[in-house]
C-alpha cells in the first residue's frame, strides 16, 4: 500500500507540473513575443526621432540661409553678387568692362538666353541663369587671363562651354558662360 501511496504522489508531482509547465511555456512564449513587440517599437520611435531631428535641422539650416541671405541683402551686398533683375544692356557692359581690363576691344557677344534654375535644396530661391556666347581671335596666355577675370568678378560666372582651335599663331576662342541673378527670395513653409 505504500508503494502505491508513493505512486500515486509521484504521478500527481508529475501532473503538476506537466500542468505547470503546459501553462509556463505559452506564458514565456507570449513575454518573448511582448519583448520582441516592445523592440520593435522603441527601433520605430527612434527612427522616427532621427527623421523628425533630421527634418528639424534641415529646416532650421534653411532659415540660418535665409537669414544669412537677408543680412547678405540688408547690407547691399546681395544685389552686387545676385542682382534681383540684370537687363542685356547691363551684362553687355560688364562683359566689355571684363574685356577692356583683359587687354581686348569690346566682344561679338551673342545668344541671350534666360533659364530659371529648379533645384530641391534651393527652391525659396528664385535663381535665374542668363546664358551667353562670344568668339574672339587671340593668343593662349590673354585667353587664360581673360577667364581668370571672369573668375574673380563680383558677379558669379559660370563656364559652360569653351572651344578652342588653332590658326597660325592666334587662336579661335569660342566660349559659353552663363551668369546668374536672383529674382527674389521665397518664404519659407511654416510648420
Amino acid at each position: 500500500m505504500r508503494l502505491f501511496v508513493n505512486l500515486l504522489i509521484i504521478v500527481l508531482i508529475f501532473v503538476n507540473l506537466q500542468q505547470f509547465f503546459n501553462t509556463l511555456i505559452p506564458a514565456y512564449k507570449n513575454y518573448l513575443q511582448s519583448a520582441q513587440d516592445k523592440n520593435e517599437v522603441y527601433t520605430k520611435s527612434r527612427r522616427i526621432e532621427i527623421i523628425g531631428k533630421f527634418f528639424d535641422d534641415l529646416k532650421n539650416t534653411r532659415a540660418n540661409e535665409l537669414s544669412s541671405i537677408n543680412q547678405i541683402e540688408e547690407k547691399g551686398e546681395l544685389d552686387i553678387l545676385l542682382p534681383k533683375r540684370f537687363e542685356d544692356y547691363e551684362l553687355v557692359l560688364i562683359i566689355n568692362s571684363i574685356f577692356r581690363s583683359s587687354g581686348f576691344n569690346d566682344a561679338n557677344i551673342y545668344q541671350f538666353q534666360e533659364e530659371k534654375l529648379t533645384h530641391p535644396q534651393l527652391s525659396f530661391l528664385n535663381l535665374i541663369k542668363k546664358n551667353f556666347s562670344f568668339k574672339i581671335e587671340t593668343n593662349y596666355p590673354d585667353a587664360i587671363n581673360l577667364l581668370k577675370n571672369f573668375e574673380n568678378h563680383s558677379r558669379i560666372f559660370e563656364v559652360n562651354k569653351i572651344n578652342l582651335s588653332k590658326a597660325g599663331d592666334k587662336i579661335s576662342f569660342n566660349a559659353d558662360l552663363g551668369v546668374y541673378y536672383l529674382g527674389g527670395i521665397k518664404p519659407l513653409l511654416e510648420k
